[in-house]
């Protein structure tokens, strides 16, 4: 882009982008940020995932660029990291049947996640972390597209196994089927911050809500998230607004 009429060529002294170096490039951003469209909303017509819920996940966890983070080591549009593939292999049996024989034998497969030794799950976790990268240091932008375009259905699938979580520790607070007693925008909340917090934050905070106020809509779950916790709440909000 053509920067040469922004002074510092568009760049603050710490070398992130001014407000004029952001104007320039904004035509591109957009082009860039929106080459996915279609294939967010081909896996959303697949799996049922709302496809601006995906979008709007990808915006906040990689801003679209899917290369990997090192610190901690985060990948892909979604930024998977080891401790959240645990939730795919344990809530999406599908999924984990298909992926699971691709890397470890037939018979330790047929165990299931759980049945597996520890360095067999890590061996597991590992591979889907690198199924996930896009990192590539021949490629003109330096990521490789097509494996991003493939990692879309990945991360439909991580989110199909927390809302499938997240539909267990409901049940487990309340002994109702999630459906009775959230809403579907809540559930899709609810099913976000446990991509990004964890089973232990949200689960603890269901639980308070219904023993506390005995309803599960978002506004009262939300406050019931302890403090190491509470950082879910903007992120969800961001991302469901």
């Amino acid at each position: 882009m053509d920067v040469s009429s922004c002074p510092g060529g568009g760049l603050l002294p710490n070398g992130y982008a001014d407000a004029c170096g952001l104007e320039k490039a904004r035509p591109l951003i957009e082009e860039w940020q929106n080459q996915f469209d279609q294939r967010i909303i081909g896996v959303s017509h697949e799996t049922g995932i709302p496809a601006q819920l995906m979008k709007n996940l990808f915006a906040q966890e990689s801003q679209f660029w899917p290369g990997m983070f090192r610190v901690p080591y985060e990948f892909g549009l979604g930024q998977v990291t080891d401790q959240g593939a645990d939730a795919i292999f344990l809530w999406n049996p599908i999924f984990f049947e298909q992926f699971c024989s691709l890397v470890l034998s037939a018979d330790a497969c047929s165990r299931g996640y759980l049945g597996l030794t520890v360095p067999d799950q890590a061996m597991l976790r590992g591979a889907l972390a690198l199924q996930a990268k896009a990192d590539c240091v021949d490629c003109p932008t330096g990521v490789n597209l097509d494996d991003t375009y493939f990692t879309v259905s990945l991360f439909a699938n991580m989110l199909q196994a927390n809302c499938a979580q997240i539909a267990r520790s409901v049940f487990t607070a309340t002994n109702q089927m999630a459906g009775r007693v959230a809403t579907y925008e809540d559930l899709w909340r609810l099913t976000v911050a446990n991509y990004h917090a964890g089973p232990g934050c949200v689960a603890f905070a269901i639980h308070q809500a219904w023993q506390t106020a005995g309803k599960l809509d978002w506004g009262t779950v939300s406050t019931r998230f302890t403090d190491p916790c509470r950082g879910v709440v903007p992120y969800v909000d961001q991302i469901t607004r």
